[in-house]
């Protein structure tokens, strides 16, 4: 789950710009998560293959007979996913991602080669003053959904700094194949848990992942 709201949230990015769990959605399409705790804005995380086999671990000890009651990714163990895990997965035209948590939302932060990348009618006219490389940083949240199941609405876009229109957001997900489903939003996009978690919110700047055997 955790790699697949990344990547959903990179490739929503994209898609607005000229165009979200490593764990789940490996082979699926490319989408969404820096310092530990208390990390000020803007400051360089220290991210580690060892802290990506980390979250991965805490991932698959939700599945284990001796399962935690919950497990928590702090920014920089997500940030380390991305770097070690997700960056070969994600499409050449992506540069930079970084992935922040703050008052419960995911914020996603990328470079974009526009030039590079397909149309998109649904900007119009907006396409045209889009440069050739920008800055696009895309924001959501997590939402309950049915059993095993979590949703991710999109809350905002911003391209070059500027906010797309809220009205494009569900047009986009229907393009990225978002299906209908009970208490799904139009701005959201649903996503299994892992393997064992019951539920997943964001807390502070980490992802609390919640387990079955409470």
């Amino acid at each position: 789950m955790i790699g697949g709201c990344l990547r959903r949230l990179f490739v929503l990015a994209v898609l607005f710009a000229a165009g979200a769990a490593v764990w789940h959605f490996r082979g699926a399409i490319v989408d969404g998560w820096r310092q530990l705790r208390g990390a000020r804005e803007g400051a360089p995380l220290r991210t580690s293959a060892e802290l990506a086999a980390a979250a991965e671990s805490k991932l698959a000890a939700l599945g284990s007979n001796s399962a935690p009651e919950r497990v928590t990714l702090t920014e920089a163990e997500l940030q380390s996913l991305v770097d070690y895990r997700l960056s070969g997965a994600l499409p050449g035209f992506v540069a930079s991602p970084r992935v922040r948590l703050r008052d419960g939302r995911i914020r996603i932060e990328a470079r974009l080669m526009t030039r590079r990348l397909p149309d998109l009618p649904e900007l119009g006219d907006f396409a045209a003053f889009i440069p050739d490389t920008t800055d696009i940083t895309a924001t959501g949240q997590l939402i309950p959904l049915g059993p095993g199941r979590v949703g991710l609405s999109v809350a905002g876009i911003s391209v070059a700094g500027v906010p797309l229109p809220d009205r494009l957001i569900p047009l986009i997900l229907r393009r990225l194949g978002r299906a209908d489903e009970a208490g799904l939003p139009a701005d959201a996009f649903a996503l299994p848990l892992p393997a064992g978690a019951t539920a997943a919110y964001v807390h502070g700047d980490s992802m609390v992942l919640v387990g079955g055997r409470n």
